[in-house]
């Protein structure tokens, strides 16, 4: 989904443990954990590209959702009615 708004929002995964022992998997101050996953909620200005760039500077991606229950806990993480921008977008911007 592409959102385009005044102030976009961003949420990144900091770094996925597949195969992680999850009672021992602890996200890092600031973060939060669904599964073997750390997600934190920025607030800046920024288009899909920089968004995706600046969670890839931290080690991980933009989020994405692979069921239900992991979407309402995304959603919990999104103050309001806020739009953001999270994985499965092509990338490409105009001019590029």
């Amino acid at each position: 989904m592409m959102f385009l708004l005044r102030s976009l929002l961003l949420l990144s995964i900091v770094f996925s443990m597949e195969g992680a022992d999850e009672e021992r998997l602890r996200c890092e101050r600031g973060w939060s954990r669904s599964g073997s996953r750390c997600f934190r909620f920025f607030s800046r200005s920024v288009n899909w590209v920089t968004a995706e760039r600046n969670c890839q500077s931290l080690g991980g991606n933009l989020a994405s959702v692979h069921d239900q229950v992991e979407n309402d806990f995304l959603l919990s993480l999104v103050p309001g009615s806020t739009r953001c921008w999270i994985g499965g977008h092509d990338g490409e911007q105009n001019g590029q």
